[in-house]
């Protein structure tokens, strides 16, 4: 099987990072990037101004890196990140970091459904591309 990198990005311009990541991440492993964001069926995405100019704004960071990405509404976030993980053979996910809180620990719950997936966490103070070795890998 060959190697594909999903990235996972919610609603902030910031993601952008984790974007970049994963352009040099595909240059080493040579292979396709795609991008993910779901959203809750009970919140209004397209209707809140800062999250769908942000949208707009990651979807040209992921044309830019030749990747596509993929806007999804579903109330069961990490069940919708597994299956579409599952339906493009996603072999590595980058996440933005911190993603855990005490009720919702986000690696670990995809960990769970998907343990044949490396995964790669990118702190929240990174914001330039560094060696995948120094991004913490579940």
């Amino acid at each position: 099987m060959s190697d594909h990198i999903l990235v996972c990005v919610t609603g902030q311009r910031t993601c952008d990072r984790l974007i970049r990541h994963s352009a040099q991440f595909s240059q080493t492993l040579e292979c396709p990037v795609s991008v993910i964001h779901v959203s809750s069926t009970r919140n209004n995405f397209l209707g809140i101004r800062n999250e769908s100019e942000a949208l707009e704004y990651l979807y040209q960071k992921s044309r830019e890196i030749e990747a596509d990405m993929t806007v999804i509404r579903a109330d069961d976030v990490i069940g919708t990140i597994a299956d579409f993980a599952r339906k493009k053979h996603i072999t590595h996910i980058i996440l933005g970091g911190p993603v855990a809180t005490s009720t919702w620990d986000v690696p670990k719950l995809l960990k769970e459904k998907l343990p044949q997936v490396e995964f790669y966490v990118i702190p929240s103070d990174v914001t330039v591309p560094i060696k995948t070795a120094l991004i913490t890998n579940m």
